[in-house]
């Protein structure tokens, strides 16, 4: 299980995503942020363990570097990730460079819950550029009913960008798996995103 995990963050469709996807709309954000702030990317991200898409902006020049070492190179970049899995999260703590904040749980976990011991620092990092919630699950699992943590989590991110005045971006990605879809849930999204359609 682990290493099919691993494949999927190595593949030639993901990296086409993030080549093609996630790079292209990085750059345009970078050019804001430097034009309005003076600095790079802000970046909330499930990196995985290669963290290819750290190392993609990093060779643009597009995140946002708060320290550097001797050598010149980004010692500290501005990056909140999350990585619940604790051998993965062993594995990858110790890699350069080191993020603002990286957390050993579930992201939704430390977006929603306030006891988690990283509510409070990744609440105190919004309002970021990019955020990217490249997910293993589903948007609507069946056992958490109507209103899953994902979607909890997805509208606080949303509330915590809300006064932020900067382009920025969001990028949604989850497995799609029908045996896990709630039905009620699917059906009000798919009307709402109707409604927006017909609205613009």
């Amino acid at each position: 299980m682990f290493v099919e995990r691993e494949r999927e963050y190595n593949d030639i469709e993901k990296h086409w995503v993030r080549k093609k996807g996630w790079l292209e709309i990085a750059k345009q954000i970078s050019f804001e942020t430097r034009e309005k702030h003076g600095r790079g990317i802000r970046y909330f991200t499930l990196p995985a363990y290669y963290r290819l898409d750290i190392s993609l902006f990093l060779k643009e020049n597009l995140l946002d570097v708060i320290e550097y070492s001797d050598d010149g190179k980004a010692k500290t970049v501005y990056v909140a990730a999350f990585e619940a899995e604790p051998t993965k999260y062993g594995r990858m703590v110790g890699h350069k460079p080191a993020f603002r904040l990286f957390g050993d749980c579930s992201v939704e976990d430390a977006l929603t819950n306030s006891d988690n011991k990283f509510y409070s620092q990744l609440h105190d990092l919004f309002p970021f550029d990019i955020i990217n919630l490249d997910l293993t699950t589903s948007l609507t699992p069946r056992h958490e009913g109507p209103y899953s943590k994902t979607l909890k989590a997805i509208d606080t991110v949303l509330a915590r960008q809300a006064t932020y005045a900067t382009k920025w971006a969001l990028f949604l990605t989850f497995r799609n798996m029908p045996e896990e879809w709630e039905d009620d849930t699917l059906r009000q999204l798919f009307n709402n995103l109707q409604v927006n359609v017909n609205s613009h």
